[in-house]
């Protein structure tokens, strides 16, 4: 497995650009994976170039999910995820013919340039760094679906491989599955059956018809009459007089000190002041 084997989607060669100032802004660090260079991290970042002081470079150059993995860039960038960094691209020290990439730290000078740029676009600095981050996230998680994807096609195949495989049974044609074991049978000829008709039948002479006796009417009853109960006159009684009416109780006399109130009830609210009835719910 090898995840990336160049640096963004295009390839990134850090040689042609050895010498540029340029805007660096981490998006995030990838965990270490198989590489063709052995088991690498790498760092995720977008670069906006400049100054060109080589030729065949060009100022304004704004490349997007760069994936750097040199060993010395990625310390350097490791723990800088969501940064904004100013360095110049430069061949390191080192001994032997390949020497490693390395960042310089930029002059007065650079810094001055590098703030002239961020006035002439506001906001595009900040646009950048953002986006950056969010290509981390995107590039990180089909990475990880990409491994999954493959550890579970390892797994299936390895299963299959250890599962036995059993030799089937060749078909056979129905003529040999009939005549295994079976003894040859004779059959004896038998003479077809005659076949049997019906004997034709006398018609039968149709039978007469008589004519029916019409039906005797019937007449309804008279209902009897139910009996009549004779009525007796009711006995009359003399009227009973109206009991006297009850006298009304004596009125009670107001006790002293007692004043009679109006005809609701007052309702006092907390502080012990009279409501009024609209107060009141009246």
């Amino acid at each position: 497995m090898q995840p990336w084997k160049t640096a963004g989607p295009a390839g990134f060669d850090f040689g042609a650009h050895y010498g540029q100032l340029c805007f660096i802004m981490v998006g995030g660090c990838h965990p270490p994976r198989p590489t063709q260079f052995g088991v690498r991290s790498g760092v995720r970042c977008t670069i906006v170039f400049l100054d060109a002081p080589m030729p065949g470079q060009t100022a304004g150059e704004e490349l997007y999910s760069v994936l750097l993995w040199g060993q010395r860039i990625v310390a350097r960038l490791r723990n800088c995820t969501g940064q904004t960094l100013l360095h110049r691209l430069i061949e390191g020290q080192g001994t032997g013919a390949n020497k490693p990439n390395d960042l310089a730290d930029p002059s007065p000078a650079d810094e001055q340039l590098a703030m002239g740029w961020v006035n002439f676009y506001p906001g595009r600095l900040e646009q950048l760094m953002a986006d950056a981050v969010q290509d981390f996230d995107v590039q990180e998680r089909a990475l990880l679906a990409q491994e999954r994807g493959q550890s579970q096609g390892s797994a299936a195949r390895a299963q299959a491989q250890t599962q036995p495989q059993y030799q089937q049974a060749q078909p056979q044609a129905a003529w040999q599955l009939n005549n295994q074991h079976q003894p040859v049978q004779h059959q004896q000829y038998q003479q077809p059956a005659q076949p049997q008709y019906a004997q034709p039948q006398a018609p039968m002479a149709p039978q007469p018809q008589y004519a029916q006796q019409p039906t005797q009417p019937q007449y309804a009853q008279q209902p009897a009459q139910p009996p009549v109960a004779p009525q007796y006159a009711q006995p009359q009684y003399a009227a009973q007089p109206p009991p006297p009416p009850t006298p009304p109780p004596p009125a009670q006399p107001a006790q002293q000190g007692q004043q009679q109130g109006p005809p609701w009830h007052s309702a006092v609210v907390p502080g012990g002041v009279p409501a009024t009835p609209a107060e009141a719910g009246y």
